[in-house]
């Protein structure tokens, strides 16, 4: 799809689509390009033209080709839907990232107090072991 400007040495290309043969449907053209322009010569007709490729480069007329236009049924000619903003309002810059705090490296020798030390250290009654006695002398824990 091609954008005219003013003379035909004034094309511009705007879209670009592979179709195979069966393909069946609307095409979606970006058309941006072109909206930007029309806006700036609103009081110009400037206008699109459709080329039909081959894929080796033969020209083909788009309604050989299966496209249809103005001769179609209502219901299948084609259009242009464009969304514009109705004013340039204020655009908000995005705003900058605060840098993550870093907290202090833990020492490899330092150990977390006994209450969040993974294990059997701590209150035994939180634990939900009811009635704990400590091990007897001779079970390792030093009170031979």
């Amino acid at each position: 799809l091609f954008f005219r400007v003013h003379r035909e040495s004034d094309l511009f290309f705007l879209d670009l689509q592979t179709l195979r043969s069966g393909d069946e449907g609307w095409l979606v053209l970006d058309v941006t390009a072109a909206s930007d322009r029309w806006l700036l010569n609103r009081s110009k007709d400037l206008g699109l033209r459709l080329y039909v490729e081959t894929d080796d480069g033969r020209s083909v007329d788009p309604g050989l080709a299966g496209l249809l236009g103005r001769q179609a049924p209502r219901s299948k000619q084609p259009f242009v839907v464009t969304f514009f903003r109705a004013s340039p309002g204020p655009v908000r810059a995005p705003r900058a990232v605060r840098p993550l705090r870093r907290r202090p490296p833990k020492r490899s020798n330092e150990l977390p107090p006994p209450n969040k030390l993974p294990g059997i250290f701590g209150e035994p009654g939180a634990r939900g072991w009811g009635d704990w006695h400590p091990p007897g002398s001779g079970w390792g824990s030093g009170g031979q």
